[in-house]
This record gives C-alpha cells, sequence and structure tokens, in this order.
C-alpha cells in the first residue's frame, strides 16, 4: 500500500488503524483536473483528501474573506477528518452518531498526539513544513443528523455560522441528500464534496403517497425533477424499491451468477429463456412426482411392517394364553390323581 503522502513519518502516524481499504479511499494518487472549478462535486476516485483541500483552493471567494471550516458528515472514526485537519490544517468537526466510533476517534488522536511528540523528543525529523501548513483544529460532535434536517437546527449543531465545506466519505442512505439540501438552503456551506454508499437506504416515497399527494415531503430518492415529474405522471408507480437500489451498489463481478444472466437478457436469446425455464420447471415437476411417490412406497412400507409385528404380537399372545391353558389342565390333573391315591 502506497504512503499517505510525501512525509512518511507524519503519513504513517495518520494512517494508524486503517485498513488497506481505507487507506486507498482517503489518500491514494489521483490525476488532478486542471479544469475542474465547481462548487459541488461528487467523487469516484480515491485520494479524497487531496481532492478536497484542491476544491477549497480552487473555490470561488467571497466577500466576508473568512476561512471555510470542513464538516466530516457521518465521519466514523475520523480518517479522512484527522488527515484534512492535521496534513492540509483545516479546522474539522465531524459528525458521527455512534459514540464507539467517535470515542475510539478521540483515541486515535491522544496515540497521533502521543506518537508525535515523542518522535520529536527523539528529534526524529518529522519533515513537515510548519511555515507553509498550520495543523488544524479537530472537534469530534457525536449527534444524531436526522435525514433533512432544518437548517437552523443543522448551524445550532454547530454552534457557527462559519463559511462550511461539506465532505464525506460514504455518507450512508440519506446523508448526501439532506447535505445536497443544506448546501441549496444555506448560503453559509460554500462546498460539497461526498462520495456515497448503502443506496438502498435512501428513502423513497411510494405509490400511496403519489397517489394521495403526500410526495412532496423530502426524500432522499429520486432528487431530480424529471424523475419526480415521471412519477407524478405516473401514480401506481411503487419505485424502484429496497432490493432494486441494493443492487445498484453493487459491480457485476461481486455476482457470477448476475455475469451469466446478463448476456441472456438479449432479444436473440430470449427463446433460449425460455426454453431453459420450461426445462427447469419440467425437471421441477419430475423431482417433485418422484419424491411424492417415494414417500407413498416408504408410507406402505411402514404399514406392513406395522401390520407384521402386530400380527406377531397377537400369535405370540395366543401361543401363551394356549400354554395357560395347558399348564391349568395339568395341574387339575395332578390334583385329581393325588386325592385318588390318598383314598
Amino acid at each position: 500500500m502506497e504512503e499517505i503522502g510525501e512525509n512518511s513519518e507524519l503519513d504513517s502516524l495518520l494512517s494508524w488503524k486503517m485498513n488497506s481499504k481505507k487507506k486507498y479511499e482517503v489518500v491514494r494518487s489521483m490525476q488532478k483536473n486542471e479544469h475542474l472549478a465547481a462548487d459541488i462535486v461528487f467523487v469516484c476516485n480515491p485520494r479524497l483528501a487531496k481532492f478536497i483541500d484542491l476544491m477549497i483552493k480552487r473555490r470561488r471567494p467571497d466577500d466576508s474573506g473568512r476561512e471555510l471550516c470542513v464538516v466530516d458528515v457521518g465521519s466514523g472514526q475520523s480518517h479522512l477528518s484527522r488527515v484534512l485537519a492535521w496534513k492540509y490544517g483545516y479546522d474539522v468537526k465531524t459528525l458521527e452518531s455512534n459514540s464507539c466510533n467517535v470515542a475510539t476517534a478521540r483515541h486515535i488522536d491522544k496515540h497521533f498526539q502521543y506518537e508525535r511528540s515523542k518522535r520529536e523528543e527523539d528529534q526524529v525529523d518529522v519533515k513537515i513544513d510548519d511555515s507553509s501548513v498550520k495543523r488544524g483544529e479537530l472537534h469530534h460532535i457525536n449527534c444524531e443528523l436526522q435525514a433533512f434536517v432544518e437548517p437552523t437546527k443543522f448551524l445550532k449543531m454547530l454552534d457557527d455560522d462559519w463559511n462550511l465545506a461539506l465532505v464525506g466519505l460514504h455518507p450512508c442512505g440519506d446523508l448526501i441528500p439532506t447535505m445536497l439540501n443544506l448546501f441549496s438552503q444555506l448560503k453559509q456551506v460554500k462546498l460539497v464534496c461526498a462520495v456515497g454508499c448503502c443506496y438502498m437506504w435512501l428513502s423513497e416515497a411510494t405509490g400511496e403517497e403519489w397517489k394521495h399527494g403526500n410526495h412532496h415531503n423530502l426524500y432522499g430518492f429520486p432528487l431530480s425533477k424529471a424523475l419526480k415529474e415521471l412519477n407524478e405522471k405516473h401514480e401506481d408507480n411503487d419505485g424502484l424499491g429496497y432490493l432494486a437500489r441494493e443492487l445498484a451498489c453493487h459491480c457485476n463481478e461481486r455476482m457470477p451468477v448476475l455475469e451469466l444472466l446478463l448476456p441472456m437478457m438479449s432479444f436473440m436469446m430470449m427463446p433460449m429463456m425460455i426454453l431453459m425455464m420450461l426445462l427447469v420447471l419440467g425437471l421441477v415437476l419430475v423431482l417433485g412426482l418422484v419424491l411424492v411417490l417415494a414417500l407413498a412406497v416408504l408410507q406402505l412400507l411402514i404399514s406392513d411392517v406395522v401390520k407384521v409385528i402386530e400380527h406377531e404380537r397377537e400369535k405370540a399372545k395366543e401361543d401363551g394364553t394356549e400354554e395357560e391353558k395347558r399348564k391349568q389342565r395339568m395341574a387339575r390333573t395332578e390334583r385329581g390323581n393325588s386325592g385318588l391315591a390318598r383314598k
């Protein structure tokens, strides 16, 4: 795995507790795009921290002249935030609902501070140019960020009205639509940069809500005007649903069965597909019939065995009764003979 950047000592500290997948997503090198200057960007490339730094530096300046405060939405253990604060010098506030993740993030912060001070005391060359990059402040906020939170409540949660840059590495479900909603409503939010995940957890209006006109509430999907108008025309539309959204999260390579089925979906392959489905259905019916016959035969065999056992029991019982009668006759005969002998 590549190092986080040019500063190997600092990067080795920042990458503590990062697995290889997280290192790749947060830091691996990406090609710079000299023409990229939009305020709102969705990034599918790695090295998100460096990309965010590039976007902030290229943003259109405003009249206030205030620096941006980066807000990491759904920060987890704050790996991205730590790089932004301590490598690129931004003040960062993290929003995370899982208290265990927040506790782990603070533990990693303490480990970083301890290890860095220890290496400086041991006169280890950390190789960081403090004159050009200041160390930003990192503040963890343990809170439940509700979907489509009101802008005023969001600012109150942050306890400031700075110029904000909303960022996120894998914000789950409705968090990215919430970030977009805040971007559209708050003048303080100057930039959004996020890589989403877990699209199956997006909220979606049902067909009944479209039918009764209750679809004007905020939902994670759809966001575009075109899809909303399409749903309005088809009130019986129940949307994509959970399974379709979950399927959209995964690439074809993760589903070998899907790779086999997709080529068969063409028009030319349709008759063969129908024939194969009929063959499979016939095979299932034959197997079912064989199973039913096998169960019937087994039941008959069990019934015959039970009858034989009962017959043997009855016969043994009758034999025992005859033997008992014979013994009784012999006993009476012996008593009669003994009586005659006495006379």
